[in-house]
């Protein structure tokens, strides 16, 4: 590929005031300069907006979407339709890029029609490097050799790190009526569109964990529901695209894993103990979800007893050992 491709760098931003100067910063550095930086305000209630039209003015390759709000979907939606660029790169306004990032992934693009690379999770007082060995491979041959691998690291999961072309993604935009799982989906129909995948072995996207304020941190009404259908949606790709290949269990623990953070949600919120009950027993009456817990083993101890009262669809169960867990951690941070 020519090195004067532009690269779309589409960054949603809501409420990120004290992060989005480094995130820019990251942007700005990087050594591959033909860039075009997106920056979609979604209706922040902080001088984010005001920060993005300041980035404006140093940077001419800046362009600056104030929207209403409409989530994280809706403004990644924006920044694709006013995009220019051969290719698109997603970042987060709380993340940040090492210098080398967009040439790396763009040298490894060349004839492919998506780039996955890997990223690095920050958490206080740690860093966790996830990322695979460098590929090229078809998608109709060979991406059941990588899927499961893939997505236990949660490559094919989300949208940074990647490098993908704007004229594949036509009229393909993120559903802005899932709010979990919505960049799973996002990759796995622009996937099935792929002949050539890459994967680059680089961990030089930051991911911060570190918000205690993240959206995930709460339960939503329809979650319980959609990580259902997350589970349906990778079960039908890897049937399409997965066979003749080594099977494992990786989407069911992903299943297993997700439902039991659900439910610590659900039993550390401050709802009614009725309807506590209500809500986890839609997860518990989920025939996938109690496969899944069944079939899953060698889960980390602090899961291994969730996984087994799910399984036998214990609410009260459940229920006194989340509470006793948060009585723990409460306890643990009055003594530190």
């Amino acid at each position: 590929m020519e090195s004067n491709e532009v690269i779309s760098v589409i960054v949603p931003i809501f409420n990120a005031a004290e992060t989005i100067h480094k995130c820019f910063a990251s942007i700005q550095a990087q050594t591959y300069s033909n860039l075009e930086i997106i920056l979609v305000d979604d209706g922040s209630v902080d001088n984010s907006g005001a920060i993005c039209d300041e980035f404006s003015l140093v940077d001419d390759r800046v362009r600056v979407i104030h929207k209403k709000n409409g989530g994280v979907s809706s403004a990644r939606n924006a920044g694709i339709d006013l995009a220019t660029g051969e290719l698109i790169m997603f970042v987060d306004a709380d993340d940040w890029l090492a210098p080398n990032l967009c040439a790396a992934l763009l040298s490894t693009m060349k004839d492919t029609d998506l780039v996955i690379g890997g990223y690095t999770q920050v958490t206080l007082g740690a860093t966790t490097k996830l990322c695979l060995d460098a590929a090229h491979f078809p998608l109709h041959d060979q991406i059941g050799l990588y899927f499961d691998d893939l997505y236990r690291r949660n490559l094919l999961n989300c949208p940074f790190a990647k490098l993908y072309r704007r004229d594949m993604i036509a009229t393909q935009r993120y559903s802005v009526s899932v709010a979990l799982g919505e960049d799973f989906l996002f990759n796995l129909e622009y996937i099935q569109k792929c002949g050539l995948i890459a994967i680059a072995d680089t961990g030089w996207y930051y991911y911060n964990c570190m918000n205690a304020n993240a959206a995930t941190k709460k339960l939503r009404d329809t979650d319980i529901e959609q990580v259902i259908e997350l589970y349906r949606a990778g079960k039908r790709f890897k049937e399409t695209y997965c066979k003749n290949t080594h099977q494992s269990n990786a989407l069911e623990e992903r299943l297993c894993l997700n439902g039991i953070g659900l439910m610590q949600l659900l039993f550390y919120s401050r709802k009614r103990n009725a309807e506590k009950q209500q809500i986890a027993k839609r997860l518990l009456s989920s025939t996938e979800f109690l496969e899944a817990c069944n079939l899953v083993r060698g889960l980390p101890l602090k899961y291994a007893l969730p996984r087994k009262l799910c399984s036998i669809q214990s609410i009260k169960g459940l229920q006194l050992f989340f509470g006793l867990k948060k009585r723990m951690q409460w306890f643990r941070k009055a003594m530190s």
